[in-house]
């Protein structure tokens, strides 16, 4: 419980800081700095914050950074809800995407709607989106679970150099930590490639 106070009066602390000295970017202009306001405020408002009170935020501010962030919020609330409705979330990152495609938050709503058409049975489409966030952004750290997700696909389909290929990719990406230690014993796992003739 500490950790979560803290964070809260860490949050508390930033919006405080940032809407007394200005001290977000300096290209941020009125329409901006009122939108990140509305958005903080209603972070802080009350414990829970549904996705419809997300989505008013962003109605009332379309063409702001913070309507993107408050899309992808409304995303992830929707997505962890006990019963996920994956293909409102799936809309909803799409529409983010198609809005920014060049968002910071955009590698991480690849790799949502990827995990949405995956976990709605559309495995094709979700390997290939997969894919898209592994090319576009290879070192960003959503790339790793996506990796994951490629190298369970291919066990999955029976290719084991694929997924030996995307195991590794992971190891190499994080050898000693989390991620590495994760996909190592997985790796073990599969049957050994065989050399090419």
């Amino acid at each position: 419980g500490w950790r979560i106070g803290c964070y809260r009066t860490d949050q508390a602390r930033l919006a405080k800081f940032t809407r007394t000295t200005g001290a977000i970017p300096r290209s941020m202009d009125d329409k901006d700095r009122k939108a990140n306001d509305a958005l903080l405020d209603t972070l802080q408002s009350t414990n829970v914050v549904t996705s419809d009170v997300l989505l008013k935020v962003r109605q009332q501010h379309l063409g702001t950074t913070a309507a993107h962030r408050a899309l992808f919020l409304s995303a992830c609330n929707l997505f962890h809800q006990e019963r996920p409705d994956y293909g409102k979330v799936n809309l909803q990152l799409d529409q983010m995407l198609l809005a920014n495609p060049k968002d910071h938050l955009a590698p991480l709503a690849m790799l949502g709607r990827a995990v949405c058409l995956d976990e709605l049975g559309k495995v094709p489409l979700a390997r290939t989106e997969y894919g898209k966030l592994i090319s576009q952004h290879p070192n960003h750290i959503a790339a790793v679970p996506a990796r994951l997700a490629l190298a369970l696909i291919s066990t999955e389909a029976g290719d084991n150099a694929g997924a030996h290929a995307q195991y590794q990719a992971v190891i190499n990406t994080d050898p000693v930590g989390y991620w590495g230690r994760f996909a190592g014993p997985l790796k073990r796992r599969l049957p050994p490639v065989k050399p090419p003739k």
